[in-house]
């Protein structure tokens, strides 16, 4: 399972 991918495009979709 590669949820780092997923956290990351989620962190950087979460940024301003």
């Amino acid at each position: 399972m590669e949820l780092k991918q997923e956290s990351e495009h989620i962190f950087r979709s979460k940024l301003p």
